[in-house]
């Protein structure tokens, strides 16, 4: 029986790269879980906001605005055309992020 052999320096180098794989495969993967969580809790929130953004409804509310009804106090940024179509459009660009991400981790694993 032979005693154990020493690693060749490929192998030690090998599993060391692994090694930190691991760790920054578990980094994100620590880092995700809380972030999808938080898109799970705003789902809904986002369907009804896509949903409002440029319907009738949407544009008669901007047309109250435009006349004055709401009083200085209501936030209604929702209003304008920017930060509700920025916020969409950003959230489509992260779904397709999340798509590519997943793809690439069901055909790996």
């Amino acid at each position: 029986m032979t005693g154990p052999r020493e690693a060749t320096e490929e192998t030690q180098a090998r599993v060391a790269r692994m090694e930190e794989a691991l760790e920054a495969t578990r980094s994100g993967l620590d880092a995700l879980a809380p972030a999808l969580e938080a898109w799970r809790e705003a789902e809904t929130s986002f369907s009804e906001l896509a949903g409002y953004y440029g319907s009738q409804r949407w544009h008669a509310d901007r047309d109250a605005d435009a006349r004055g009804a709401f009083g200085p106090g209501i936030r209604r940024g929702v209003l304008g055309e920017d930060l509700a179509y920025d916020a969409l459009v950003e959230a489509r660009a992260l779904a397709v992020s999340m798509m590519e991400a997943a793809t690439l981790i069901v055909r790996n694993v």
